[in-house]
């Protein structure tokens, strides 16, 4: 394999990992009101492979707690698709929030 080409299970420390644990797709969130729009997620796509320690890193209103709630389940995306494990974000809210453990009257709208 050339350098050009990129192997998704091996990760950024050069393990390989069996599968993906989180994966996004293409994932956008906007939030429109009647006064302005705001993209707080533009078309985020990535893999975290299981067992593979990740940091989510980012300025202030880059989208971070956007992307963590939308992976918690907490808020539906704009567009694209996300899973954790093999459970798809629209399809399987309960069993992915029994994986992260998050229960929805917990935390704040």
């Amino acid at each position: 394999m050339g350098l050009e080409e990129e192997d998704s299970s091996i990760g950024a420390t050069g393990t390989a990992y069996a599968e993906a644990i989180i994966r996004i797709e293409h994932l956008s969130k906007v939030f429109k009101s009647r006064e302005r729009t705001v993209t707080a997620i533009d078309d985020v796509s990535f893999e975290v492979g299981r067992g593979e320690i990740f940091g989510l890193l980012g300025p202030n209103g880059a989208g971070k707690s956007t992307l963590i709630r939308i992976l918690t389940t907490l808020l539906r995306p704009t567009s694209g698709t996300a899973y954790v494990d093999s459970h798809e974000l629209g399809q399987e809210p309960e069993q992915i929030r029994s994986i992260i453990g998050s229960w929805r009257s917990s935390c704040p709208p």
